[in-house]
């Protein structure tokens, strides 16, 4: 019988020891999820990739040019109709809804800039835009003696990311395999003001037209066993090569 005793006892605690074991791995488990699920809630935007920690948004934002007209001016100068001709190109490309001149009031140039008014219709017209759609609004300069800018502003849709220059943590803490906050930031910046068509980060283009007149000859030559590539002479390739001495 203590034989037999003995061997009951030995399997209860076995027993024992073995639930004791599985109470613990699953434990473990429970705070390994705890701790993941902790982990992805505050996950530091430094290990993620520059694309996603600076993304690009679209954003509705004004297109300002400002031209300065003197006290004493009877118009616009020849420089601020080149400019606003430019400003004009970039509005009929990119402009969305009405083209909007702001005229300082209470400036010591408040009245050169009214007059102005007439010139920046004109180049207005000029340019193909349409001077009866033009909304004239007035601001405050708030310094009588000041020279405040007339602004020619329409909106138009820009790929943004947050602002860059945080350099709060240049330097990682050791063995930490991460870039810093601010890596990437002009990269993407500068992205977003090159694209032409922001709306192209978010759809395809169409397919635009192809060059009937390249085409035609490719076809031409193709048919002729000729070679179709852009064949360049040695003059060409001499003159590239000076390029410089």
């Amino acid at each position: 019988m203590t034989s037999k005793q003995d061997s009951s006892t030995r399997m209860a605690r076995r027993r024992a020891a073995l639930r004791l074991g599985l109470l613990g791995v699953a434990a473990v488990a429970l705070s390994a999820c705890h701790h993941t699920s902790a982990s992805m809630s505050t996950y530091d935007p430094r290990f993620m990739n520059y694309d996603q920690r600076h993304a690009l948004t679209l954003q509705q934002q004004e297109n300002v040019l400002p031209l300065l007209v003197g006290a004493h001016a009877s118009g616009l100068t020849s420089g601020d109709r080149t400019a606003l001709s430019g400003f004009m190109q970039s509005y009929a490309a990119q402009g969305e809804g009405a083209l909007r001149i702001r005229v300082p009031q209470g400036s010591a140039n408040a009245s050169a800039a009214r007059r102005a008014l007439g010139d920046i219709h004109d180049v207005v017209a000029s340019s193909g835009g349409n001077p009866s759609a033009i909304r004239v609004e007035h601001y405050h300069a708030g310094n009588p003696s000041a020279h405040a800018p007339i602004m020619v502003v329409y909106d138009r849709l820009e790929a943004v990311t947050n602002p860059c220059g945080d350099w709060s943590d240049t330097i990682n803490p050791p063995l930490e395999q991460s870039d810093y906050y601010n890596f990437g930031c002009a990269t993407q910046a500068n992205l977003g003001a090159m694209l032409a068509d922001p709306r192209d980060l978010v759809r395809p283009r169409g397919v635009g037209y192809p060059d009937a007149g390249r085409r035609a000859e490719v076809l031409a030559a193709y048919r002729r066993a000729e070679p179709t590539a852009t064949q360049s002479s040695e003059d060409s390739a001499a003159s590239i090569a000076q390029v410089g001495q």
